[in-house]
């Protein structure tokens, strides 16, 4: 294998056995093989160096964009290089690429237009794809937030809150299911202002986390999108805007703080400093029970033997036998 380039990705795939010799030139192995140093001898499973006559076992480590080869057989960062934009000498298929701009009128033929943008957007300092030093924001779309109802943490989609309610207060209105959420919010039970509540939606609660984006909808359909708050233990889709905080752990069919929230408690949001609170000392929280499950659902034995096992969401739901 001296000269060889290219050592196996995956063996299993490829039906090859560790420390076979394989033949490069067989077509049948091109779609597992990666390159690496061109002074290396490889096997399956062992590397060394051209000039060692024992070549001692070592870990395969994954190859660099420099290395991985992309479908048409070109390495990732020559695949970059080639259509970057931002180069004096741009390759006539990039710019034709990222010239494309949509026609604003009616069509429902595949590209039967060819409208494109007089310039190309390179201002990497306040155009549309910007670089490091001039992102949106300091941090990524997501964010975790702590607090006594969520001690274990819960989720909220920074991306899709609009900055004027990084830091939220109201009181809360709460509902034990998705169905009764939305059913007041279309009723006008939910005012602007309100912090809406969503419980016993967890892995457990659920059972099963169901998705949840109609509250979210709905609650934007009544023009409060920047006007209330959404808190559940249970799950958003990922089309989920505004701000709405999910997974919140432990979930109140495990006994967490958020199933003890009653209508009218005060819950305090506050992205930037990470935190979600509801306004009662610890001894209050302590002594105050868990609101009773009030709504009518039918669960199949399935998933109630899901639910006895069951971690919260900040364990990743999934079911732990003990």
């Amino acid at each position: 294998l001296v000269d060889v380039n290219y050592y196996i990705a995956d063996a299993k795939c490829a039906d090859l056995d560790i420390g076979q010799i394989i033949d490069i030139e067989d077509d049948s192995y091109a779609d597992h093989l990666f390159t690496f140093e061109e002074d290396e001898i490889m096997t399956i499973g062992k590397s060394s160096k051209a000039t060692s006559p024992n070549p001692l076992p070592v870990p395969i480590e994954t190859p660099s964009s420099k290395k991985v080869r992309v479908p048409s057989n070109i390495k990732l960062a020559e695949d970059i290089e080639k259509y970057s934009i931002l180069k004096e000498d741009i390759n006539p298929e990039a710019k034709r690429i990222y010239s494309s701009a949509p026609a604003g009128k009616f069509c429902n033929k595949l590209g039967a237009q060819n409208t494109t943008y007089e310039t190309l957007d390179t201002d990497r300092t306040n155009g549309c794809i910007r670089d490091i030093e001039h992102a949106y924001t300091k941090d990524g779309g997501i964010a975790v937030l702590f607090g006594n109802i969520a001690q274990d943490g819960c989720v909220v989609k920074t991306a899709g809150v609009d900055e004027s309610i990084w830091k939220f207060s109201g009181p809360a209105v709460v509902f034990d299911s998705q169905e009764d959420a939305c059913e007041g919010i279309l009723g006008g039970k939910v005012k602007k202002g309100d912090v809406v509540v969503i419980t016993h939606e967890g892995p457990k609660g659920g059972p099963g986390m169901q998705e949840m984006l109609y509250p979210t909808s709905y609650i934007k359909s009544m023009h409060m999108g920047k006007e209330c708050a959404l808190i559940t233990d249970g799950r958003f889709s990922g089309g989920t805007s505004g701000l709405s905080i999910g997974h919140i752990s432990p979930e109140a069919a495990n006994g967490g703080n958020i199933g003890k929230i009653m209508d009218g408690d005060i819950i305090d949001i506050d992205i930037p400093n990470r935190s979600i609170n509801v306004r009662l000392t610890d001894q209050e929280l302590a002594s105050r029970p868990q609101q009773p499950l009030k709504r009518k659902r039918i669960v199949s034995k399935a998933l109630r033997a899901y639910a006895q096992s069951v971690s919260s969401a900040d364990k990743g739901g999934i079911r732990i036998i003990e």
